[in-house]
């Protein structure tokens, strides 16, 4: 996390790479830098989101066989933010949008999961998930921008 300019809050923006430890002394740098590289990491401004389709993850391929496919989201968040709403991009174009607000089957106090099931266009697609919750206004907590997200990069889908 960093800032380019001078008044940004330091720290709130992150991007996530997967590791196989969560004690940093044990990270393996090599396969944290391949990760990265591979395209499977997330964005996150206090939110903390992962895209699956057909058990693959951000920066693999699948195949969809029939033009439809059910890309399952997770977005977590601490107890202070509040999510509102979860966007799935293909291509570049947001092609559903679902509540994050509404209580489904599944949820936790910290956790949403939607399984949402998209139509894909004929030609080779990319679908990434945009999560957006309330700007927070607590003190431990200050922000310079207007709400607080979380972004994945793209599965990529064959046809």
């Amino acid at each position: 996390s960093d800032s380019h300019t001078v008044g940004v809050i330091v720290g709130q923006g992150r991007t996530y790479v997967p590791s196989d430890s969560d004690d940093p002394a044990k990270i393996d740098v090599d396969a944290a830098c391949r990760q990265f590289l591979e395209g499977r990491v997330s964005v996150s401004l206090g939110m903390f989101a992962t895209i699956t389709i057909d058990g693959k993850g951000m920066g693999e391929r699948v195949t969809a066989r029939d033009g439809s496919v059910e890309a399952i989201v997770t977005v977590r968040h601490p107890s202070w933010v509040t999510p509102r709403t979860l966007e799935l991009v293909v291509n570049g174009k947001v092609a559903q949008t679902v509540r994050l607000d509404d209580a489904a089957s599944g949820d936790r106090t910290t956790e949403k999961v939607r399984r949402v099931t998209l139509v894909l266009p004929r030609a080779d697609s990319w679908i990434a998930a945009l999560a957006e919750g309330d700007r927070v206004t607590s003190p431990f907590w200050n922000m310079s921008l207007p709400a607080t997200l979380a972004l994945t990069n793209p599965i990529f889908v064959s046809r």
